[in-house]
C-alpha cells in the first residue's frame, strides 16, 4: 500500500461521518447524501492519483462535497 493510499484511507475514516451528516442536513435524503459523500471521495482520490497535491484534505473534501450539493440543487431547481 502506497503512502498516498494509506493517508487517504485514514482521512476517509476520520472525515466520512462528518461529511455524511453535513450532506444529510443539506439534502434531507439519506441515500443521496451517502452517494454524494462517496462521489466526493472518489473525485478526491482521482485528483490525488492524477499526481496533484492536496495540502489540506478536510478543506478539499468539504469543497468537493459542497460543489456536488450545489449541483444537486441546480438539478432539482424549478422555474
Amino acid at each position: 500500500m502506497e503512502a498516498n493510499e494509506k493517508e487517504f484511507i485514514e482521512n476517509f475514516e476520520k472525515h466520512s461521518d462528518k461529511l455524511f451528516r453535513h450532506a444529510y442536513m443539506r439534502l434531507s435524503n439519506r441515500d443521496r447524501a451517502l452517494e454524494l459523500v462517496q462521489e466526493s471521495f472518489m473525485k478526491t482520490w482521482d485528483y490525488i492519483r492524477g499526481g496533484k497535491e492536496v495540502k489540506i484534505f478536510s478543506a478539499f473534501i468539504y469543497r468537493t462535497l459542497n460543489n456536488l450539493i450545489i449541483d444537486e440543487y441546480r438539478k432539482h431547481k424549478t422555474y
